[in-house]
């Protein structure tokens, strides 16, 4: 569930990279930045309710699913933007 969770945001900011022609991770991360707050902001707050629940294992499940929409959040607005633009130094520009 991690995984099927975390990886929108990285598809939509692969996609506007590749779509760019691989030029500019930043423009990639500026134009899809905000779609990608909004859709872990939104999956946050879904399963966030469930912390509320009196039943411990979906209260679990909701905590656990804050803190990974989180982190994907993070690593995805900070992490892989770096990462493209350290592989396009790397690989010189192709």
């Amino acid at each position: 569930m991690v995984l099927g969770l975390g990886i929108d945001n990285g598809t939509y900011l692969m996609h506007r990279y590749l779509e760019k022609g691989r030029t500019d991770a930043g423009y990639a991360l500026c134009t899809t930045g905000r779609a990608m707050v909004m859709c872990s902001l939104t999956t946050m707050f879904g399963f966030g309710s469930l912390v509320t629940a009196r039943n411990q294992a979906l209260s679990i499940l909701g905590g656990v699913v804050l803190l990974e929409m989180g982190f994907c959040l993070i690593v995805s607005l900070c992490f892989l933007p770096t990462l493209l633009l350290y592989g396009k130094e790397i690989h010189g520009g192709r």
